[in-house]
């Protein structure tokens, strides 16, 4: 998935697709979801900022929400 995505759409997207899969695959905490885009050579910090920049500060993600427990859910 990641190299067939890697040829179409901007490293952003890629995280933010990578960070939906881990959703998907029932991984919710934060240094889980950055190791994983780590190991698949993307930058950890990038997948932190992208992470919170989609839950944080008034702005919504249309995909996945932080739960009160720190953890990352999809959004239903």
């Amino acid at each position: 998935m990641v190299e067939a995505c890697r040829s179409t759409l901007s490293k952003a997207e890629v995280v933010a697709n990578v960070i939906v899969a881990c959703l998907l695959e029932g991984i919710h905490e934060g240094y889980r979801i950055t190791g994983i885009v780590d190991k698949l050579g993307f930058n950890r910090q990038h997948a932190g900022m992208t992470l919170r920049h989609m839950t944080d500060g008034g702005r919504t993600s249309l995909l996945w929400k932080q739960g009160g427990d720190g953890l990352y859910y999809l959004i239903d």
